[in-house]
């Protein structure tokens, strides 16, 4: 893949993960928890990339078994790739994150 592409990749993946944590904390301006608490949550609710994991294989396989044209197989190992890295950066931030707060 090109590094433009795996650095806008790594840019979606860190907005996203942005995204939901903000969206989580404010969510939970109304349960009653303290600062800390919805902190926790919001890190604690971080995506793991165990769906992704699963949907990027299943994209190859799909566009293998039903013959694709070489442009599809590509389109689809690179969603494979990004759910790679999903995984390999999404979890560890994500467990990291959830001990130290």
């Amino acid at each position: 893949m090109e590094l433009r592409t795996v650095g806008l990749g790594v840019a979606l993946l860190l907005i996203s993960m942005t995204s939901r944590a903000l969206s989580t904390f404010f969510t939970m301006l109304g349960s009653g928890l303290n600062i800390r608490e919805r902190f926790f949550v919001a890190i604690a609710w971080l995506p793991k990339a165990t769906v992704q994991i699963a949907l990027g294989s299943t994209a190859l396989d799909y566009a293998i078994r039903y013959g694709a044209d070489v442009g599809d197989v590509a389109l689809a190992k690179q969603v494979q790739t990004f759910s790679w890295m999903m995984i390999l950066f999404a979890a560890p931030v994500g467990a990291i994150a959830t001990l130290a707060s």
